[in-house]
């Protein structure tokens, strides 16, 4: 019989989760792993920003061109916990919010 030896698989980090986005904002928030980095991507894997988790699992990445996030485009949240492999979660970019018409 042959044995293998298999060196520890680095465990993975948690997914973060990511509140719908919309076209035209200037932060894109979640939740996450308390001390975790989220680091916040475009479609093209670009860095868009990045935060670190508080204490109260929330995350919020600021200061976000308003070019950047676009109506129909995937935005990837990737979390990295200390001594963990990244995970990612993905969310497309929704319309932005429009005023209601006024009535005539």
């Amino acid at each position: 019989t042959e044995e293998a030896t298999v060196a520890k698989a680095q465990e993975e980090s948690a997914k973060p989760t990511i509140t719908e986005p919309k076209a035209g904002d200037t932060s894109v928030s979640g939740t996450g792993v308390p001390g975790a980095t989220v680091v916040l991507k475009d479609k093209d894997g670009k860095e868009i920003g990045k935060a670190t988790v508080g204490e109260d699992g929330k995350w919020t990445v600021e200061n976000i061109p308003t070019d950047k996030l676009v109506e129909g485009e995937k935005v990837t949240a990737e979390q990295t916990e200390p001594g963990k492999k990244p995970a990612t979660e993905e969310a497309t970019v929704a319309k932005a919010q429009e005023e209601s018409a006024k009535p005539t």
